[in-house]
């Protein structure tokens, strides 16, 4: 029982940091399940990965921020809820598994838009590239 609460709290964490709708029909989202059940047990076994190479997390953070993102916030809710620090090899891991999630799930993370604006100051138009966050399927950009 204690397992299913704590998966079921992380899975909340991701659902609301990236954006992703919750299908538990999904492949992905039962091979995500998956992938929690296995740190639950890790987890509450004590027996988490650590281990001194950072080669993974460094990766993650430059190739998948917003999934490091969110495995942050999973570290942080842990930290404060359970009093146990993941290191970074779990919370990598924990990142992995949220990005392939959130690239299977077609998730709604937040993009930039660049748009042209043209203001008036002074009597003057002025053509100024300006960027805003929007939905995935509206891309644009200044050229």
């Amino acid at each position: 029982m204690r397992a299913a609460q704590f998966i079921s709290e992380l899975s909340n964490i991701v659902t609301y940091s990236m954006h992703c709708p919750v299908s538990a029909e999904s492949v992905h989202y039962a091979r995500f399940v998956s992938h929690l059940q296995y740190f639950a047990e890790r987890f509450f076994s004590g027996k988490l990965m650590d281990s001194e190479d950072d080669f993974l997390f460094q990766q993650m953070q430059q190739n998948y921020p917003a999934a490091v993102t969110c495995a942050e916030k999973i570290r942080t809710f842990i930290l404060r809820k359970y009093g146990v620090f993941l290191p970074n090899e779990e919370t990598a891991y924990l990142a992995l598994h949220v990005q392939i999630k959130s690239k299977g799930e077609s998730c709604l993370a937040e993009r930039r838009l660049s748009f042209w604006a043209f203001t008036t100051q002074d009597g003057k138009e002025e053509k100024q590239c300006r960027s805003a966050f929007f939905w995935p399927s509206r891309s644009r950009s200044c050229s």
